[in-house]
């Protein structure tokens, strides 16, 4: 994992092809995120006015931006209680506030409305 934030960290000085790679994979995360939420919208599990794209660009800078801090210094963050804590307030963003979370067949995270909820 650090070899992967030095490549990009690294490459941003430089304009080359290891750049264009890295800015695809960016995007290839991006549109993954987008999906989701899109299917979570259709599927009645988000509400409507959740914009794909800026919960895609949100979601992976909180990751990344984590993922470094914790590579800098582990024991200043305790990464558990970050990741629920984001997770709970997510969800809220997404307008169900009961709700749990589960991984399909392909592991891709989904949130559903849990009973009692408003939706």
């Amino acid at each position: 994992m650090r070899g992967m934030y030095i490549l990009w960290f690294e490459s941003v000085g430089v304009r080359n092809e290891v750049t264009k790679r890295l800015a695809m994979q960016h995007e290839a995360y991006r549109k993954d995120v987008q999906r989701w939420i899109r299917q979570g919208i259709e599927a009645g599990e988000i509400d409507a006015d959740v914009s794909p794209e800026q919960v895609a660009i949100q979601y992976c800078s909180f990751v990344f931006g984590t993922v470094y801090q914790w590579l800098v210094k582990p024991e200043s963050l305790d990464l558990p209680a970050v990741f629920d804590y984001y997770r709970k307030q997510t969800l809220r963003t997404f307008g169900a506030p009961a709700v749990a979370r589960a991984a399909n067949a392909n592991g891709e995270l989904r949130v559903r409305a849990a009973a009692g909820s408003r939706r």
